[in-house]
């Protein structure tokens, strides 16, 4: 059939009837193409093939009206323009429209339920473009100007079967959208999917989605397809099947990736320097990821996929989440950056030339196997945990002209610090420091040894550096030799952290032999150096240590309670607790804590009183005295930092020691916790004075240096006085024994009465002061004292 002539043809319906089962096609003749006009005459124009035929219109069309094509039984195709000035409906049953020459103009076009279209020709026309329920769409070009409405139940395929396609239009897709084609052509849909439909990349098909997508369906990538994010879908879960490859690219842009990721194959990042993929969503799955060259990225959500992890030369990786499933492997110029509050990974090798760096303050965990053939740098404040070993370099902040007593993270040290002056080592079985140029520090130090470094000796004062060592990294149970005996009376050895991490209080709390307390020694607020202690028993205390956890690169003491070994294990290594004390202990309820401190303004010290019912020696921890000012109490003949008892001793004296330059001292309670009514008297015996320390300060003027334990004493009085209360209290009146004597502190005037238990006056004494020792030596046993209508009772041991 052929159009021919000067003129145009209009027609409102050409219907091939089930009688034309053989293909026609309608030509143009001669050198004037005609058009073919579907008017409007009492109703719409139809085209409508109800044969099994296939027919051809190869001449141009234009709209006057809506024009219904229904393909009931056969195909139509139409191979020339259409100017689409109304709207065109798809419709149809067992055939399939096909459209190879362009749409124009400003109209729509909507695919019918059991309808199937092909768009194979850039088209240009305005309206919108809608998939209805039940009807197909296929894409092989791009409407340019047209928006596409997916209906629920409504699908579109956008196929890039025979070249390259570029799609950018916007996609409302409340259905489902397939993408096919060749796996040597490239789809990139540049237009924005929104709506609740979902998306499949099928088989052999190479998508590219470059812009931000909304659709909260599920994403395909099914086997054999190839789909590349340029952009985020931030609701839409990603699901890679086996053969199926996933990529994240950021050549043109960095973005942020929200979604999750269920990876069943592969995932390939890919990028430009400067340009940074941040994964926020989760991947899991059996798939792998490779981390591709230029392709900087952070993975920010825990990512639980059983694949491993490549970072690939000149691709970085900055993890700041979990991989607890995966492997990761650092290939040789890859960047591994360990950025999380606790980044863990279950298995790592690092390739010759690949690089691991922990950021300052971060911590890293490896729960697996570690193959270390390249580098690792820990940064200030970060740990690792874990069997890694091979080449690193830790550092450490510090201030310029400062000692730091340290333990080395490393053996077989090749490169150390330039800003270090002197180092100094301590024999326990002497108890002496002996200093050495740090030239002279040793290339392969005693594993979990302590040291003194004198950090920028020249420097100034209080200016922030860093000191450093590389070697190889210490990992693995070593036992270190401590000594109780050697030299009498000196039992605290000096150790050295020798991991990349925290030493666990509660672990070291498990080793043999050594007393349940830490020491460290520090450079104060004060710019004094001094002993700061925690018991790491159930006590749980301390004073100048935040707990009992003892940070990378850190000296410390113990005290052994009998010869034999400390031993280092991995099980020990913690990173940083988020809370300031792990140890498990009583309720503050069921304890009683005075912490008596003694400070000239500038200078301070501490010694604490504990009580509790669950007290044991293991609560009790021992003085090691500061150069310059101490402050303790002595039980049993041992000066304790931490004085801890089952229960209060009343009207019993508890000795403390002071040591102290000349100079005005005030002593208070700077914590007096769960006491309730109850008083903590402190006793001066050369000045006849005791003092509430529940209500109030003492201070002391030393006119030459004191050290000692005779002059100070600390008095929890029995609150029940038999009579007279309201003036006892008044009279700041009670009594205590100490050395088979009884001492009265009473602000009263007259005689003071002792009788013991039968009533028998044993000894009488005038009141000689604020604070009166009966000089008669008495027995053990229970008295009476008695001052003017005042009466208590006093037990003598």
């Amino acid at each position: 059939m052929k159009l021919n002539g000067t003129s145009d043809y209009s027609a409102k319906s050409i219907i091939f009837t089930v009688n034309a089962t053989e293909d026609r096609t309608l030509n143009v003749d001669g050198e004037n193409v005609r058009t073919l006009w579907m008017n409007n005459n009492n109703g719409d124009p139809i085209i409508k093939n109800s044969s099994i035929g296939s027919h051809t219109f190869n001449v141009p069309i234009q709209l006057n009206a809506t024009l219904e094509i229904n393909t009931e039984k056969g195909n139509l195709t139409f191979n020339n323009t259409i100017t689409n000035r109304f709207w065109i409906d798809a419709k149809g049953q067992d055939g399939k429209l096909f459209i190879n020459g362009e749409i124009t103009d400003n109209g729509g076009f909507t695919v019918k339920p059991n309808a199937k279209a092909v768009i194979t020709a850039n088209a240009t026309y305005t309206g919108d473009t809608y998939v209805d329920a039940g009807g197909i769409l296929e894409l092989q070009a791009n409407l340019s100007n047209s928006k596409v409405i997916v209906q629920g139940g409504g699908n579109l395929t956008i196929n890039a079967a025979n070249s390259d396609l570029t799609f950018t239009s916007a996609i409302t897709n409340n259905g489902w959208i397939d993408t096919k084609g060749q796996a040597d052509k490239t789809l990139i849909i540049n237009g924005a999917i929104s709506g609740t439909g979902g998306l499949s990349v099928k088989q052999n098909s190479n998508a590219v989605i470059a812009a931000n997508a909304t659709y909260s369906g599920k994403t395909y990538v099914e086997s054999g397809g190839k789909l590349e994010l340029q952009a985020n879908l931030p609701n839409s879960e990603v699901e890679v099947q086996g053969g199926g490859n996933l990529i994240l690219n950021t050549e043109n842009g960095g973005f942020t990736l929200t979604n999750s990721i269920i990876n069943g194959n592969w995932i390939d990042t890919k990028g430009q320097v400067g340009k940074t993929l941040i994964i926020n969503g989760a991947i899991s799955g059996t798939g792998g990821l490779s981390i591709k060259e230029n392709s900087e990225v952070v993975i920010a959500a825990n990512a639980t996929h059983t694949g491993d992890t490549y970072v690939e030369s000149g691709g970085t990786l900055k993890l700041q989440a979990n991989l607890p499933n995966s492997k990761v492997i650092v290939e040789n110029g890859g960047t591994l950056i360990i950025d999380g509050t606790n980044a863990t990974i279950k298995n790592l090798q690092i390739d010759n030339g690949g690089a691991v760096e922990v950021v300052a303050g971060k911590s890293f965990t490896v729960t697996g196997t570690a193959t270390n053939n390249g580098t690792i740098t820990v940064r200030s404040g970060a740990t690792v945990v874990g069997g890694i070993e091979g080449n690193a370099t830790v550092e450490q902040a510090a201030k310029e002209v400062q000692t730091y007593y340290v333990g080395s993270p490393v053996s077989n040290i090749t490169a150390k610090s330039a800003n270090v002056g002197l180092h100094i080592t301590f024999d326990e079985t002497t108890n002496s420091w002996t200093p050495k140029p740090w030239s002279d520090f040793p290339a392969a130090p005693t594993f979990g040894k302590g040291y003194g470094v004198q950090v920028a000796a020249t420097g100034v004062q209080g200016t922030a550096t860093t000191i450093s060592f590389t070697g190889t990294l210490n990992n693995g149970e070593r036992n270190v030799t401590i000594t109780s005996t050697a030299t009498p009376g000196r039992r605290f050895n000096f150790l050295g952290n020798p991991y990349p991490s925290y030493l666990s209080g509660a672990e070291i709390a498990k080793v043999a032999n050594i007393e349940k307390t830490v020491w460290t020694y520090f450079k104060d607020t004060d710019n004094t150096y001094k002993f700061g202690f925690f018991n790491i028993s159930e006590a749980g205390t301390g004073t100048l240590m935040e707990d009992g956890n003892i940070p990378p690169m850190q000296g410390f003491w113990v005290r052994a309670t009998a010869d034999g070994s400390f031993t280092f294990k991995n099980d020990m290594r913690i990173h940083k607790p988020a809370s300031s004390n792990v140890f498990r202990a009583p309720q503050a309820s069921e304890r009683q804590v005075l912490r008596l401190q003694v400070s000239n303004g500038m200078v301070s010290d501490e010694a604490v009183i504990l009580f509790s019912e669950n007290a044991n020696s293991d609560w009790n921890s021992s003085k090691l005295m500061n150069p310059g000012l101490n402050i303790y109490t002595v039980k049993a003949g041992a000066d304790l930092a931490l004085n801890s008892r089952t229960a209060i001793e009343y009207d019993v004296e508890t000795t403390v020691g002071v040591k102290a330059e000349s100079g005005v001292y005030t002593f208070s309670a700077s914590k007096f916790e769960n006491f309730g009514a109850e008083k903590a008297y402190l006793l001066d015996k050369v000045a006849n004075v005791a003092t509430d320390l529940s209500t109030g300060d003492y201070t002391v003027n030393f006119t030459e240096a004191y050290e000692g334990t005779d002059r100070f004493a600390l008095v929890f009085p029995r609150s029940g006085v038999i009579t007279g209360l309201e003036n006892a209290e008044q009279a700041g009146f009670f009594a205590f024994a100490n050395n088979n004597r009884i001492s009265v502190n009473s602000d009263a005037a007259g005689m003071i009465y002792v009788f013991n238990s039968i009533g028998q006056q044993v000894a009488a004494q005038a009141i000689s002061g604020k604070l009166t020792t009966v000089s008669t030596a008495l027995p053990a046993g229970i008295y009476m004292v008695k001052v003017n209508s005042l009466t208590t009772k006093v037990v003598v041991r």
